[in-house]
């Protein structure tokens, strides 16, 4: 009964075993959408994440050369973080007079990528990619690093005012523009003299830090109704139920008269109550 019993029990383990290269195999590590989003309720979603992760891991396949620099923000705050760790931020710019989230590069060496292991759960970390190769020190003021790492030079040239004559459609003609010279269609672009019509960056970032600093942004959408309990706008009776209160004193006063004008007479009717005994001392 004993040798039965456990040999009922190995045929049985046999039957529920899966080798582990088959669970391996089965599980993919595609993200997964969120549920509200047009991937999720696209059947063939799971396909197309799949294709996006194989063009991901062949671009990362690509860069075989390792990045010259990082860039790392603290994504936690710095309450119950263990003393070494909390001087390893204080040491990369990453203490407590830093945001969370705010970027800060570093170097890309043994002794950096060590304290950065230390501190990996409270950090991200990203890899500054040169695009156009190496700036040089002329080319500082003419660069711009984005949050995802790409750092490329962008130059600030000015465009000349031309001329596009479409008189032929199947060629294009640009010619400098003259102003004494007169012309039918005139599409210009902005030009190195100040013009008054275009609106500068420098322009743009003085209007925007105005509206910031006066706290107007969206003010158009989200006004503030203030309910002023002291009735410093004389509308509390809007706001407060006494005028729905003088609604019911103004009916009560025209009820008490019949439609030909004379009074009615007192407490005839239980609906159309009299003034003097309805209890308006509650209120």
């Amino acid at each position: 009964m004993t040798q039965l019993w456990a040999y009922n029990l190995v045929t049985g383990c046999r039957s529920l075993h899966v080798s582990l290269p088959h669970n391996a195999m089965s599980y993919t590590k595609e993200p997964k959408p969120l549920p509200w989003s047009d991937d999720k309720k696209n059947p063939l979603g799971w396909a197309k994440r799949l294709f996006r992760m194989q063009e991901s891991q062949q671009l990362l396949n690509q860069s075989k050369e390792p990045p010259l620099l990082h860039m790392i923000s603290r994504l936690k705050p710095m309450k119950g973080v263990i003393h070494y760790q909390r001087a390893i931020l204080e040491k990369y710019g990453l203490g407590k007079d830093t945001k969370n989230h705010n970027w800060v590069v570093v170097k890309n060496t043994p002794s950096v990528n060590r304290d950065l292991y230390e501190i990996k759960h409270l950090i991200r970390i990203q890899p500054v990619i040169f695009e156009n190769g190496l700036p040089t020190e002329s080319d500082l003021l003419a660069c711009r690093l984005l949050p995802d790492g790409r750092f490329f030079r962008h130059r600030g040239l000015s465009v000349d005012s031309q001329l596009l004559d479409s008189s032929e459609p199947n060629q294009t003609n640009l010619s400098v523009y003259n102003p004494n010279q007169p012309y039918d269609l005139k599409a210009l672009l902005h030009s190195n003299e100040e013009n008054f019509r275009y609106l500068s960056s420098a322009y743009l970032r003085r209007w925007h830090n105005k509206r910031w600093a006066n706290h107007d942004f969206f003010k158009e959408f989200f006004t503030s109704h203030y309910k002023y309990k002291l009735n410093q706008d004389g509308n509390e009776y809007r706001y407060s139920g006494l005028s729905r209160l003088d609604k019911a004193i103004t009916h009560s006063l025209e009820s008490r008269r019949n439609p030909d004008g004379t009074l009615k007479q007192p407490n005839c009717n239980r609906f159309d109550a009299d003034w003097n005994t309805y209890p308006w001392s509650r209120y």
